[in-house]
């Protein structure tokens, strides 16, 4: 018997305007959202909260959602559909403790229960979410053909893995997964974005520990931003 094909939604095909559009959009959640508390900074406080922490909130709406768009685009397979399942709720519980640490934080200061929650658990968990929300994207699109501006947004979208693992203080945990991906190579797409980071956070610890004698330094300790 016959084998049957695999359903895709009318009027798109598995690397068709729909999935475009949608990775699209989720490129520039991604940059834009995970800027967020450097971008609107300026922007002050409300209370005892920032209105960045505020906007914030609205993350892992966005960027979830927009990822099971493009899955929706792409005809997903239900192991894709459970991958995102999984990463959404790894992205969303370690953004959901990083906010609320943090706020905490600027509020009250850095105590060290607030340091663990906010740089190591939160992150950690956040930054595993969006790796595991990558490869549900890698299930469902084994080929893409990438425009002009969907280059530009995965040069930005490397550039965004490299600063949220140094100043997020993760870069272990980066590099562990910028290797994971590189070796994975499907799509293409992947590869290059995460051998980009893989080469910019290199460079970045390799000079710090080769020039200056010291471990990967954040921005905000070198007064950046």
């Amino acid at each position: 018997m016959r084998a049957r094909a695999a359903v895709v939604p009318r009027g798109t095909t598995p690397d068709g305007p729909g999935v475009h559009r949608w990775l699209a959009v989720l490129g520039v959640v991604y940059v834009l959202g995970h800027h967020t508390g450097t971008a609107l900074g300026p922007l002050g406080g409300i209370g005892p909260t920032r209105w960045a922490d505020w906007v914030d909130l609205l993350l892992p709406y966005l960027l979830v959602g927009s990822a099971a768009m493009v899955l929706r685009a792409a005809g997903a397979t239900q192991r894709a559909w459970l991958v995102l399942g999984a990463g959404g709720l790894l992205y969303t519980q370690g953004h959901g403790i990083h906010l609320a640490a943090n706020s905490v934080g600027n509020e009250l200061g850095q105590a060290e229960v607030i340091t663990l929650w906010d740089e190591h658990v939160g992150h950690y968990l956040w930054y595993a979410g969006l790796a595991v929300l990558v490869l549900a994207l890698v299930l469902a699109l084994p080929r893409v053909e990438v425009t002009v501006a969907g280059w530009v947004l995965a040069a930005l979208a490397a550039l965004t893995l490299t600063t949220n693992a140094i100043e997020g203080q993760s870069v272990p945990l980066s590099a562990a997964l910028a290797l994971g991906f590189v070796l994975r190579g499907r799509p293409p797409l992947v590869r290059v974005v995460y051998t980009a980071h893989a080469v910019l956070l290199v460079a970045w610890v390799g000079y710090w520990a080769l020039a200056e004698g010291r471990w990967s330094p954040e921005f905000t300790e070198l007064g950046w931003v």
